[in-house]
């Protein structure tokens, strides 16, 4: 729950490392980019599959996969390190915005046959900002997740036209 608190002690070797307290919370949402470090292009995909990019961006209507981690706990449990069987959608509300507007979140959860890895498909919101705002890249909207009511950083950015 958030705002509970917990120690975290490692074990390497039979050495115990001095208590680190550290603070608990339902969801730390954050999106998956090209660079590996949660910020620039997001590692989103059209509905077929294909990368999302500035030579394939995506338009307003097109549902696009977005992949997270951080979203919470799922509606039923899968034990840990087991790959997801189906997709299991999260107990907690997940909402997406893409330049500034809410998406419809057609489906968050689990990622088939991944462990640890969700999914969000969401449908680009017609509306969406994008361009050289902010100092992004023309045709750059920033996508933001939030679950359970906690939001992830604007970070990260998809290719709209």
């Amino acid at each position: 729950a958030q705002g509970e608190q917990a120690d975290v002690v490692v074990n390497s070797g039979g050495r115990l490392s001095t208590p680190i307290t550290v603070s608990l919370s339902p969801a730390a949402p954050a999106l998956f980019t090209l660079s590996q470090d949660g910020s620039g292009p997001a590692a989103a995909l059209h509905a077929d599959y294909s990368a999302i990019s500035s030579a394939n961006p995506a338009t307003a209507g097109d549902e696009i996969l977005l992949y997270a981690t951080g979203l919470g706990a799922l509606g039923s449990p899968i034990a840990d390190g087991a790959a997801s069987p189906d997709g299991i959608v999260t107990a907690g509300v997940v909402t997406v915005t893409i330049g500034g507007v809410n998406a419809v979140v057609d489906y968050a959860g689990s990622a088939p046959g991944y462990a640890g890895l969700y999914q969000i498909n969401v449908r680009v919101p017609s509306g969406a900002t994008s361009g050289a705002t902010s100092g992004l890249t023309p045709g750059d909207a920033v996508v933001v997740v939030s679950a359970s009511g906690i939001s992830g950083t604007a970070l990260a950015t998809v290719s709209i036209r």
